[in-house]
């Protein structure tokens, strides 16, 4: 059996997957297998696959299996790796993102003789016109983690995470319900209940694409935020981090509130910017917002 299960979703990822697939070929440490969960693609990404397969040296990529799905979205596919992992430990990675060679190997170094579950890297932001911006603001304390992760002060993609496939399982896995936030919910969960291990080293490459969401989705975005925050919010008070999740709360309250006036809707505006202020009432930001909207 493996030590560690790599998860792969897929959905029409022929652009980039070439890049990642070898970057995960040339991974120092080898005792893995390699899942690709194909949401169902119907561009050329799985062709694209077999050829790397086939054409490169080296156990990892050797032991790589592909299993096809109908298409269900990142978190299903997710949840289907979780459940055809072998083994004890499971590492994410997106279809256009990139670990550097030694990621695994240090990541499994980092836990060993330790009580953690979970083990996250520092990693590299890249975008398509050649900018690149180094995020090494983890902690390897677990409630200041929280704490970060909480406010929005932390982002952790999921190809920089090492997760016991147990833990995953007792947690069940990415709830779909909260895309695109559902990677945010799942690793509060996980920092809520159990040790972590925090390697300050860039160990993934992050690709940053830029985005044009429609109105009426960046509303839908905050909406899903504040469900996640409202199920998070008991175990916040106590643990002690709910100062944290209400000024997070206070500012998707204000976004949602924002999205409202832009479409006209004053009345919803108004009431959304009032929850903000109850939830952080010193941010000027809020109080201006609602001044707007009572003219």
């Amino acid at each position: 059996m493996p030590l560690i299960s790599i998860i792969l979703p897929l959905y029409n990822g022929g652009k980039f997957i070439e890049e990642t697939l070898l970057s995960i070929g040339q991974q120092s440490f080898s005792d893995v297998e390699l899942i690709v969960i194909d949401d169902g693609s119907t561009d050329n990404s799985i062709e694209k696959i077999q050829r790397i397969k086939t054409s490169v040296s080296g156990p990892v990529l050797k032991n790589l299996k592909i299993i096809s799905k109908e298409n269900g979205g990142v978190a299903s596919a997710r949840n289907r790796g979780i459940k055809e992992a072998n083994g004890k430990w499971l590492a994410f990675i997106d279809q256009d993102d990139i670990w550097l060679p030694q990621k695994l190997g240090m990541q499994i170094e980092a836990v060993k003789g330790t009580n953690a579950s979970f083990c996250y890297t520092a990693f590299l932001r890249f975008y398509a016109d050649g900018r690149e911006v180094i995020k090494q603001n983890g902690s390897a304390d677990r409630e200041k983690s929280l704490r970060s992760l909480f406010s929005g002060k932390l982002f952790i993609p999921p190809s920089t995470v090492l997760v016991k496939k147990e833990v995953a399982e007792i947690e069940g896995g990415f709830n779909s319900d909260f895309i695109p936030s559902d990677e945010w919910d799942f690793f509060l969960t996980i920092l809520e209940k159990y040790e972590l291990v925090y390697c300050p080293e860039i160990l993934a490459k992050f690709r940053s694409h830029p985005t044009s969401t429609a109105k009426k989705q960046k509303r839908k975005i905050f909406e899903v935020q504040l469900e996640v925050i409202n199920n998070h919010t008991d175990i916040a008070k106590g643990i002690g981090v709910y100062k944290e999740l209400k000024k997070r709360k206070a500012n998707v309250l204000w976004h949602i509130g924002n999205e409202c006036e832009a479409e006209g809707d004053k009345k919803s505006a108004r009431d959304y910017y009032l929850k903000a202020i109850k939830n952080n009432p010193t941010r000027i930001k809020l109080i201006a917002s609602l001044g707007r909207v009572l003219i």
